[in-house]
């Protein structure tokens, strides 16, 4: 972690990059490195490999792959590493990368929950090294026991299961977790999830479009 906050300290801007899970990983992380004043920004692997923003050679390049394996992440790595750019990759336990950020062994459940949050948790000790003064070693000691909490605790039990679509809202960086909600209904063997963003809602019952000021859904 000290050697990848080093290396991050010296370059100019800060490219998060991520599929899936992991681009919504790579979302609130630009967020907490913007939080330590850097110039932060998250894209996908497949935009960063296939349209590649304007990178110069005093960039930095973040990315975050749980398994791995996936195809446009490598590309990516491959492709930051080419170019000569300080490259931190954030990853599981036991991937075949050299002074990678390691968090869990490989799961099982297509729904990367774990390794999602351990991928946060290692972005927000990254960001906390570079001096993001809201994200301080005190608020991470607690991140472990409120997940704890979290699923010791009643609560999801009591949702009743929707007729038609469930709806996962948010605003700002709550916003990612959102759409990560969602995604992880829907890879949870329910098609009920959709995420919201702010626009309008689809018509309800075949009527008119609701304006009201939330979201647009996808």
């Amino acid at each position: 972690m000290h050697a990848a906050a080093e290396a991050l300290h010296r370059v100019r801007r800060i490219w998060v990059v991520g599929t899936g899970t992991s681009q919504h990983a790579a979302n609130l992380g630009a967020a907490m490195l913007q939080d330590a004043g850097r110039s932060a920004h998250a894209v996908s692997s497949m935009q960063f490999v296939k349209n590649a923003p304007i990178v110069g050679p005093q960039d930095g390049v973040v990315v975050i792959t749980h398994t791995g394996e996936t195809a446009y992440a490598l590309a990516a790595r491959a492709l930051a590493f080419s170019a000569g750019l300080q490259t931190v990759t954030i990853c599981r336990e036991g991937a075949p990368f050299n002074d990678a950020i390691q968090t869990v062994e490989k799961e099982t459940s297509e729904t990367y929950t774990v390794s999602y949050t351990t991928a946060l948790l290692a972005l927000g000790m990254l960001a906390s090294a570079m001096g993001a003064d809201t994200i301080t070693a005190d608020k991470l000691a607690l991140v472990p026991g409120s997940v704890r909490n979290a699923l010791e605790s009643n609560g999801t039990e009591s949702v009743p299961l929707p007729g038609r679509i469930l709806s996962i809202v948010g605003a700002g960086h709550t916003s990612v977790t959102a759409r990560e909600g969602a995604l992880k209904v829907r890879e949870g063997g329910s098609g009920l999830g959709r995420r919201l963003r702010r626009g309008v809602l689809p018509p309800r019952d075949g009527g008119a479009t609701d304006r009201r000021r939330t979201t647009s859904w996808r």
